[in-house]
């Protein structure tokens, strides 16, 4: 079965990398353009778009630490004989032998900060991070074309020896659902949270350690000593380290302040989102966080590190706290309880990321100029 494209996202398990596949495959199939391409999917890919596709996929377990996986995402691949393979989110661990193009988003292949790295518990965990990492820089170099989200992005790849001129920026962006709600909200600006009732507050992210998801029980107790009510949505599968912040919950006595949904597909994200008054997203490290302009979208009130890369991405529409501390975190989520969100910021902002469909365009020129 011969396809002019092969989509490569068996690396793509969680969070945003997950979504951009999943978006891309939709895309492809509204634009009528799915018959082109085959498709090697991660489960959590497949999932979602399995009523899209017949019979050209293939779900295949990441080959991130499975040599199998490798090997069979190689041989296929050369059975295949696509002119290209688009790998959404590198490393794709497979030395590919026509044109690659991959998508990097990996912020510690692009670089951690000092912050993100104390955060890991052990020397010995530090120095297993740093080694990953190495890993991961060798096999992100294995392709022709790399596609970043940003221009300080395409700056750290440059810094690790690829050339500029090999590579692209196409800005993440926000879904047409979010899109829809933003351009048929008929408000100008927020209105502040009565702090008397139940705050609700969303922190949409899977599970990382620079995602600082650890923070969030001390933040609760915080939020308590201040006499606010909150109970704070967390989304991401279970583990022993999302036990390990409910064991701390308990210590503190917020254990039933925390409730966990666990993932979620797309088409629920606004449903979500508009459930909750505030999103909290206390991540110490990203290249580019689809929360921040989702929240934005939604004129929902946005709490945020203060950090160069979320100052580069939000500029003034959060209310921003130090890094890590869970009092300052606090104190920002009562400032933006009772601050009011302008529309015409957000929508500035939303103006330069653009939409799925814009990004996906981006892409698809991006590839029909490298193919040729």
């Amino acid at each position: 079965m011969y396809k002019r494209y092969l989509l490569n996202c068996t690396t793509n398990n969680v969070g945003g990398a997950v979504q951009n596949s999943v978006n891309f495959i939709k895309h492809l199939h509204q634009n009528g353009l799915e018959n082109d391409w085959y498709f090697f999917l991660s489960k959590e890919v497949y999932i979602q778009v399995e009523n899209l596709l017949l019979d050209s996929y293939e779900v295949i377990d990441s080959p991130a630490k499975n040599f199998k996986a490798r090997r069979f995402i190689r041989t296929r691949q050369k059975d295949l004989k696509p002119t290209l393979v688009y790998t959404t989110a590198g490393p794709a661990y497979v030395d590919f032998d026509c044109l690659h193009i991959m998508g990097c988003s990996n912020p510690y292949i692009l670089g951690a900060n000092s912050l993100s790295k104390k955060y890991l518990r052990s020397h010995f965990e530090r120095i297993g991070r740093e080694l990953h990492t190495l890993y991961q820089r060798f096999h992100i170099r294995k392709a022709d074309k790399w596609l970043v989200q940003t221009e300080d992005s395409l700056n750290q790849l440059a810094s690790l020896g690829i050339k500029k001129r090999d590579c692209s920026i196409i800005y993440n962006s926000i879904s047409s659902d979010f899109k829809k709600s933003y351009e048929q909200s008929n408000k100008a600006s927020t209105d502040t949270i009565d702090l008397d009732s139940v705050v609700r507050i969303l922190v949409p992210s899977a599970y990382y350690k620079h995602k600082n998801l650890e923070i969030v029980p001390f933040v609760l107790g915080e939020l308590t000593k201040r006499g606010v009510k909150a109970i704070i949505t967390l989304t991401t599968s279970d583990s022993e380290s999302i036990r390990n912040i409910y064991q701390q919950a308990k210590l503190l006595g917020v254990e039933n302040r925390i409730v966990n949904i666990g993932p979620f597909e797309h088409s629920e994200a606004v449903t979500i989102y508009e459930s909750h008054d505030l999103i909290l997203q206390p991540s110490l490290l990203e290249v580019f966080s689809t929360s921040y302009i989702e929240a934005m979208a939604l004129l929902k009130p946005l709490v945020v590190p203060d950090l160069n890369f979320s100052r580069g991405i939000c500029e003034n529409y959060p209310v921003y706290y130090q890094a890590g501390n869970a009092i300052s975190c606090a104190d920002s989520i009562l400032s933006a309880l009772r601050k009011q969100n302008n529309k015409e910021l957000a929508g500035r902002l939303l103006s330069i990321y653009g939409d799925q469909e814009s990004r996906f365009q981006n892409i698809m020129n991006v590839i029909n100029d490298y193919k040729g």
